[in-house]
């Protein structure tokens, strides 16, 4: 009989061994996905104050993408292919972060002002028009449609589905 005692003792301590190593391990997995999620945005931050860096740096270049914010028909070839590179790099750390926010990877309260970045910087006409004229084709579905969510609000017209 005290046999059976002690067997049943073991058991109850056992699976109370159990539930508390899940439950550190849930507390552990939580404390890292934090961590990830800072690291994204820190990442993804770093992204953008390269480009930046690259406006801080150039006279020329910083008057160029003030100028094609709101009108791109009076470029040169050559400043249209720039202004497109600079906003395809752009477009391109958005949708990484869109990405990672769809995969769980980046908490809500930091996409919410990256939206509201991307929403604000792709809807200057300028910039819209060179999305719609085919930098679309390079990204993603996902984020061409939030893209346009940005031009519906902004009541610019929308880039069709492919």
């Amino acid at each position: 009989m005290k046999l059976e005692r002690a067997a049943l003792l073991a058991e109850i301590v056992g699976g109370l061994g159990i539930i508390i190593s899940i439950l550190y391990l849930a507390f552990e997995v939580s404390q890292n996905s934090d961590s990830q999620v800072m690291a994204n945005n820190l990442a993804l931050t770093e992204s953008l104050h390269r480009l930046n860096a690259s406006i801080l740096a150039n006279d020329e270049l910083a008057a160029l993408i003030a100028m094609s914010r709101s009108d791109v028909s009076s470029l040169a070839p050559g400043e249209l292919e720039q202004i497109q590179a600079y906003i395809g790099s752009l477009m391109q750390v958005w949708e990484d972060a869109k990405g990672m926010y769809d995969l769980g990877d980046f908490s809500g309260g930091y996409w919410e002002g990256w939206n509201r970045a991307l929403c604000r910087t792709a809807s200057e006409p300028g910039w819209a028009v060179i999305w719609k004229d085919g930098l679309h084709d390079y990204y993603g579905d996902s984020f061409v449609q939030t893209v346009n969510e940005c031009f519906a609000r902004s009541n610019l017209p929308i880039v069709t589905a492919r």
